[in-house]
């Protein structure tokens, strides 16, 4: 009995699984849409990632959180608003954002120490 649960696991997270890629490949062959396959532009400028985690309460979950949302620099923590920070990091309370948008606008107009 020990050996059948994880053999019927097995098969039906393959089902499951097959199932998904079926229904993704489906979607996708009747999608008329020429921009879903097409690479996103490069931008003419470099993107300079900063090290967010200069801001006071923000630490290597809080900046790789706020990296996947776009949010590659200080400049871009700088212009964000109060709410938009808090959906992205729910655990944080909306006056602390606030807060990090603030020193984000400070530490981005200081000169960076090499």
């Amino acid at each position: 009995m020990a050996t059948f649960v994880p053999f019927v696991a097995g098969v039906v997270t393959g089902v499951v699984s097959k199932w998904g890629v079926d229904q993704y490949l489906a979607r996708r062959k009747n999608n008329a849409d020429p921009t879903i396959d097409a690479p996103a532009p490069k931008s003419q400028e470099p993107v300079v990632l900063e090290d967010l985690k200069r801001v006071s309460g923000i630490g290597p979950s809080y900046s790789g959180l706020l990296n996947q949302a776009g949010i590659l620099n200080l400049a871009d923590l700088a212009s964000e608003t109060p709410e938009r920070l808090h959906e992205i990091v729910k655990s944080v309370r909306i006056d602390e954002v606030a807060d990090w948008i603030s020193q984000a606008k400070e530490l981005s107009q200081a000169p960076v120490k090499a």
